[in-house]
């Protein structure tokens, strides 16, 4: 499920945002962001957009906010080799990682994860504690890169004019007074 542009929550996603095909996705899966407008994200890349959002029910049976979504960036060939579309999409996932930690995002480490290990042996993940502006600067600098359609969604209540987000946490808050309800927290160690 999606947070759509009018705050309906949807359940299926490739009805509601009418996108087809593969690509790298930024989604938020709370309805949270802490009191610095910061949230966590997750960036990752699929070849079939639609079936793996849709596979994210397992993890959040509520639904996840779809917040960019650079669908099928351009493939890129050479004389001697041959780009396929996922190493077109890894390459282009890896570039909006990159620069999403390098313009100050921090990114979740894990010991689940051994890839680019620290010496307290956490390794990267494709999560991030930064806010929606960024991930947004990041698609959108990733089309002048590789090409492809930018899908940039707002999170519930952001104000235009002034950029800031004015009533996400108070979905949270509703979720949390409503009865019998089970409230289940994850801690990511963000350094």
């Amino acid at each position: 499920m999606v947070k759509n542009l009018t705050g309906k929550k949807v359940t299926v996603v490739r009805d509601e945002l009418n996108i087809k095909g593969g690509g790298v996705y930024c989604f938020m899966p709370f309805s949270t962001v802490d009191v610095h407008g910061k949230a966590i994200f997750k960036v990752g890349m699929s070849l079939d957009f639609s079936s793996r959002t849709e596979a994210y029910h397992t993890y959040f049976p509520l639904g996840v906010y779809i917040v960019a979504f650079l669908q099928e960036p351009r493939l890129v060939s050479t004389r001697r080799k041959k780009v396929t579309r996922r190493q077109v999409f890894l390459k282009a996932e890896k570039w909006i990682m990159d620069y999403i930690e390098k313009e100050g995002a921090k990114r979740v480490k894990s010991t689940a994860r051994v890839q680019n290990a620290n010496v307290d042996n956490e390794g990267d993940t494709e999560w991030f504690y930064t806010d929606e502006n960024l991930v947004h600067e990041a698609f959108t600098e990733a089309v002048k890169k590789f090409g492809g359609e930018k899908h940039l969604f707002y999170l519930e209540g952001y104000d235009p004019e002034t950029g800031k987000l004015t009533s996400i946490n108070k979905i949270a808050e509703q979720d949390e007074k409503r009865k019998p309800n089970y409230t289940g927290k994850i801690i990511y160690l963000v350094k």
